[in-house]
């Protein structure tokens, strides 16, 4: 079962005023504040096509996904230490926490390619 990922609010400036908004709330201070309606404001799509996450959330995501991408494979490296003999390799709970690690690794691993994160970006940082 995937998680569902956590939406990180993207920002723009309203084009009357230039007060910095989300996408959703500016079409309500357009309408509210300044009295038109969607149709009356040039290019309002493309300003919103063009919208960008708010750095300072796109960064603390990131460092939150590293994280939690570090800490999972720890846990995989414990469990690969604890299975040196042998005796959980046949254990079906075992393989399927395992499983489950790895399912999670890859939805990290998917949601910071999003964010423009690469593998080796991540290894890099590990190293240091």
């Amino acid at each position: 079962m995937k998680k569902e990922r956590k939406p990180i609010r993207k920002v723009v400036n309203c084009p009357i005023c230039h007060k910095e908004f989300d996408t959703r709330g500016l079409l309500g201070h357009i309408k509210i504040e300044h009295g038109k309606p969607r149709s009356e404001v040039k290019d309002l799509d493309k300003i919103i096509e063009k919208a960008e996450p708010k750095k300072s959330e796109r960064a603390e995501r990131v460092f939150e996904l590293v994280d939690r991408l570090k800490e999972i494979r720890k846990r995989k490296a414990d469990l690969e230490k604890e299975d040196l003999s042998g005796f959980f390799s046949t254990d079906e709970t075992v393989k399927s926490l395992k499983d489950g690690l790895d399912d999670l690794e890859e939805e990290i691993k998917e949601e910071l390619e999003d964010l423009g994160i690469i593998e080796e970006d991540i290894e890099e940082d590990e190293e240091d």
